[in-house]
């Protein structure tokens, strides 16, 4: 059990990238059931919020990436990373790799209400008392109104998706009919 850290660091053809931390230090003597720990460095580019940055930090997965980079992610914050075939989305817990460029994806949702306008239909009734292929509007249609809650989905600020949440009818609409 003679040498260093560095030595059974040489001895297993483990070799340090200039930014990699091992401890204990590497010229620590050797120990029986000495526990030798490498902390990798990645070089990562990350946009978040508008703005890019590129920094070599300690991580394993996603989410340990993007807070070494003094990012918070929110609980539905999208990760996406940069591919060949354009960007996908990852887990927070998946596997970084050293070169990733990742994008941060701030995704919000809110409630909002608007009145909406409810379109009537026409109804065609059969009469006597039109030649036929003539027709006559016996009552106007009227649109009627409706409240209406969608929960709204932004991703950066973008509204990327809206679902119907509640509908309560104002005024209920008036057919119009044709004789």
């Amino acid at each position: 059990n003679e040498g260093t850290v560095e030595d059974a660091l040489k001895a297993a053809d483990i070799t340090l990238g200039e930014n990699d931390t091992v401890t204990p230090a590497m010229d620590t003597a050797l120990t029986n059931g000495m526990r030798i720990r490498v902390q990798r460095y990645l070089d990562l580019t990350v946009t978040a919020d508008g703005k890019t940055t590129e920094k070599s930090v300690a991580a394993e997965n996603y989410s340990d990436a993007v807070e070494a980079m003094g990012i918070t992610l929110g609980e539905n914050d999208r990760i996406l990373v940069a591919t060949a075939e354009g960007e996908k989305q990852v887990k927070a817990e998946d596997s970084v790799s050293s070169g990733d460029v990742i994008r941060v994806v701030r995704i919000r949702t809110e409630e909002v209400t608007e009145n909406e306008a409810v379109a009537y239909s026409t109804v065609y009734e059969d009469t006597e008392e039109l030649y036929e292929g003539e027709t006559e509007t016996k009552t106007e249609g009227v649109e009627g109104e409706a409240k209406v809650t969608y929960t709204v989905t932004y991703a950066d600020g973008e509204e990327e998706n809206r679902v119907v949440k509640t509908k309560e009818v104002l005024k209920e609409a008036k057919n119009a009919v044709v004789l």
